[in-house]
């Protein structure tokens, strides 16, 4: 099943505080594009087989990697905007805050969650066994 990278797109507008609709600081094609580089940038730190081809993710990705695809996209934005800005009229300096730091350690926690969880798998046990039944018998009894 396939997924639209545009649905992604309202959800980059928060994390990046652009949800002003009359006023939006970036267009829907820019931010789209910030999302299909996020998705291949994070293969650096996460390998996936997640590919894009005309806006369209060729799978869904889950929740977890769909956050990651966003943090992921947030930090390019940052990284790429200049921390001052100077204007000439009457001398006005603003600083923007820098969170770069902590969205990274953010995404780095994220990325080991789900190598984590694609790396242990599954393992039967005893109790798997016990559960597995159990839910059968249930099933059978109409219990459920």
């Amino acid at each position: 099943m396939s997924y639209d990278v545009s649905e992604l797109i309202p959800r980059l507008r928060r994390a990046i505080g652009d949800t002003d609709d009359s006023n939006y600081e970036y267009a829907d094609t820019i931010l789209e594009e910030y999302i299909t580089d996020a998705i291949y940038n994070i293969l650096v730190r996460w390998e996936h087989d997640y590919r894009v081809e005309n806006g369209i993710i060729d799978s869904e990705p889950s929740e977890l990697e769909k956050t990651m695809f966003i943090m992921q996209s947030k930090l390019d934005l940052l990284n790429r905007q200049p921390r001052l800005s100077f204007r000439s009229g009457s001398l006005s300096v603003t600083h923007r805050g820098d969170d770069t730091d902590a969205l990274e350690a953010k995404l780095n926690k994220a990325v080991r969650r789900v190598k984590t969880v694609s790396g242990i798998g599954t393992s039967l046990t005893e109790f798997d066994d016990f559960a597995r039944r159990l839910q059968d018998w249930l099933y059978i009894t109409n219990i459920k």
